[in-house]
């Protein structure tokens, strides 16, 4: 959530009688958002610990696992 868009859902206290749905509507997109990327990082930490576990670190480059999944 961007410093202008809190400085939005604060200027709604301007209009106290006004119905909140935006203000519900912007924490929902946000929520979404947010979800989204989790899913997103979780996903490229399963795909990182995959190739992670492929490689020792104690080979040479032409053994190297991370690099033969890379290429799959």
């Amino acid at each position: 959530m961007s410093i202008q868009e809190v400085k939005q859902l604060i200027e709604n206290r301007e209009n106290p009688e006004s119905s909140c749905a935006s203000i519900t509507d912007t924490i929902e997109e946000h929520l979404a958002e947010v979800s989204a990327r989790i899913e997103d990082l979780t996903a490229l930490k399963v795909t990182l610990l995959g190739m992670s576990s492929a490689c020792d670190g104690e080979g040479k480059i032409k053994d190297c696992g991370v690099l033969k999944k890379l290429s799959e």
